[in-house]
């Protein structure tokens, strides 16, 4: 017969499984693109959550290649095919590539670098 410490121990680890789980699936997998008309201090991006909805995202900012400062992004809506639309004004050119940070409306915080390369 198993001890009380070992039952506690395998009750622990499958507990820590489901909630990693669950952390990992409220996130799902996300896409970014250059919208047209994008320049290195006009930024306007497209952002899309795969397996969730435009409305996933509740904050977005943009750091260029070489910078610590990151920039906040507005948010401008949706482009109608899933997408929602973030614009960032910088007053210096961003360099590429760039990195993503957002924030999700379940309050999960991600960073994607180096996920636009050109403009």
């Amino acid at each position: 017969m198993a001890s009380l410490s070992s039952i506690s121990v395998l009750a622990l680890a499958i507990m820590m499984v489901l909630v990693a789980g669950a952390r990992c699936s409220s996130t799902g997998k996300v896409g970014f693109a250059l919208a047209k008309g994008s320049t290195p201090t006009n930024l306007i991006v497209a952002a899309k959550s795969f397996g969730g909805t435009s409305n996933d995202f509740s904050k977005m900012q943009v750091k260029g290649q070489g910078s610590d400062k990151w920039i906040d992004m507005s948010n401008a809506g949706s482009s109608g095919k899933g997408n929602s639309v973030w614009k960032a004004v910088s007053s210096a050119p961003l360099k590429a590539p760039l990195a993503i940070r957002y924030q999700t409306k379940q309050g999960t915080t991600v960073v994607n670098d180096d996920i636009i390369h050109s403009f």
